[in-house]
């Protein structure tokens, strides 16, 4: 059926738009991300309980040689913070438990951090929005999906100067091109050779992942625990449609697992998808229950079906079961997991993921395959509590075998 519509929108700005045709299409083709500067000694902590956020963002400013620093939460940001005087601190908003506003207030109670620059991570780019940030007593404001030009810009301006140095033009020659002495170094164009993936943008994808090895990471570690998170969200849905004593808490924790999950689509450039969140997250904020009942399973099937969508993408879809890979015995397997348990409790996200990525090395029987996703969803999202209650499980499934 074809149908029409005329919206009455009132003008706001007189300012010329400029090619608003071209869209991310125009905009990606020439778009070159530059840097400026490196910062080597400057220390910053990065606060989301996102994983796939905290990655990009390591990533993202990978050549300027920060020392970043991950925090999974407000709980884990606050023990950090304790130890150690960061130069910067971006506090993502939404996040389960203590979110960003609670979390930012009470580290300005921690010695030295009253001077400590703190910016908000936040997808809630509204009109007033960076005000009322402001007001709560965040020193500045970054909207999510992060744009690397913006991060920088931020960086450069809130990091004292003396840890701020002239960019070195042959740094990371294999990965980024020089333009000449002082004009820094823009990643490689987006490639011709992508894939089509329905809902999936990959111009718009681009402006936020301005590199085809961080898409191609990026989109695989979103298909990894694609499921995981669409199970976060049913157990929710659940307890707000089915127990009225347990209504007011998961509708919280729906909205901040739908919050992640438009963020993660977005990234990606799965922009239907991320708009079908927006809707559910701010249903979840008002309280609107129909909206969120009309539209949740609608939303969960179209979520999970990018697990058949990204199929074959970046090699995504294989078994970690692959018969190309040995076998891991249960003295080995236990000694991972311990290693693995170490490295979550000192709050070590290098050597988790390390130990994750030696897991999926190796082929298990059924019981324990099936545990790997979940195990590495907890570790992305640095939930200690659920990768110890996932390796308890598997520790069992190996006593068992």
């Amino acid at each position: 059926s074809r149908f029409w519509f005329v919206v009455k929108q009132e003008v706001r700005d007189d300012a010329p738009i400029g090619e608003f045709t071209s869209g991310p299409q125009g905009v990606s083709s020439s778009y070159a991300y530059q840097g400026a500067f490196i910062a080597p000694d400057a220390h910053v902590l990065v606060v989301d309980d996102n994983d796939m956020n905290r990655k990009v963002f390591r990533s993202l400013l990978k050549p300027t040689r920060l020392q970043i620093s991950e925090a999974g939460g407000g709980a884990e940001a606050l023990e950090m913070a304790g130890g150690t005087i960061y130069d910067m601190v971006f506090m993502d908003h939404m996040m389960p438990d203590m979110d960003g506003v609670e979390t930012m207030h009470r580290m300005r109670e921690i010695p030295g951090y009253d001077r400590v620059p703190i910016y908000v991570l936040t997808a809630n780019a509204v009109t007033g929005a960076r005000e009322q940030y402001m007001e709560a007593g965040f020193d500045g404001f970054i909207a999510k999906p992060v744009v690397s030009d913006k991060l920088e810009e931020a960086l450069k301006d809130a990091l004292p100067s003396d840890k701020v140095l002239p960019y070195e033009d042959d740094y990371d020659s294999a990965r980024f091109s020089g333009n000449g002495a002082g004009a820094g170094r823009s990643h490689a164009g987006l490639p011709d050779d992508l894939p089509a993936v329905d809902g999936l943008d990959w111009n718009y994808a681009f402006l936020h992942l301005p590199d085809p090895e961080l898409i191609e990471s990026t989109v695989r570690d979103f298909a990894e625990v694609l499921q995981v998170h669409a199970d976060k969200l049913d157990k929710s849905h659940a307890l707000l449609m089915g127990d009225p004593e347990q209504a007011e808490s998961a509708m919280e924790a729906y909205r901040i697992q739908v919050h992640g999950m438009k963020s993660s689509a977005a990234t990606i450039g799965i922009v239907p998808l991320a708009g079908m969140a927006k809707m559910l997250e701010f249903a979840a904020r008002d309280k609107d229950l129909d909206t969120i009942s009309a539209i949740h399973d609608i939303f969960i099937s179209e979520w999970r079906s990018y697990g058949d969508k990204l199929a074959g993408t970046f090699g995504i879809g294989g078994s970690y079961a692959d018969e190309d890979k040995p076998g891991a015995d249960a003295d080995m397997l236990l000694a991972m997991l311990d290693m693995l348990h170490a490295a979550m409790e000192d709050f070590d996200v290098d050597a988790a993921d390390e130990v994750i990525a030696r897991l999926k090395g190796y082929s298990y029987d059924e019981g324990i395959e099936a545990l790997i996703p979940e195990l590495a969803a907890a570790v992305s999202d640095l939930d200690g509590d659920a990768a110890d209650s996932v390796m308890d499980r598997m520790k069992k499934a190996v006593d068992s075998i």
